[in-house]
């Protein structure tokens, strides 16, 4: 029975980690890995609290979208109902 051949897909985020370091992206495909694990996790840690912030930023721009809407619906319902009885 033949097998089919592998075929090794490289992604989107391993060809931004070798445009960002070739000498990092190849000694972590030899399996070496980093002893410097404490600023990794800071980094980690970091970039956590940074896409939190970002998230909140987003959901307050959302907040505010709608507010705006809600007061520019009362604006026009307003007008109206003064036109209305004028």
């Amino acid at each position: 029975m033949a097998t089919s051949p592998q075929v090794d897909f490289i992604t989107a985020s391993e060809i931004a980690e070798y445009l960002y370091c070739n000498r990092a992206c190849w000694l972590k495909l030899k399996g070496f890995t980093s002893r410097n694990i404490e600023a990794l996790a800071q980094g980690s840690a970091s970039h956590t609290e940074y896409s939190q912030q970002v998230e909140q930023v987003i959901r307050s721009a959302s907040l505010g979208k709608r507010v705006i809407f809600v007061g520019i619906i009362l604006f026009v319902l307003f007008n109206l109902i003064r036109l209305l009885i004028h």
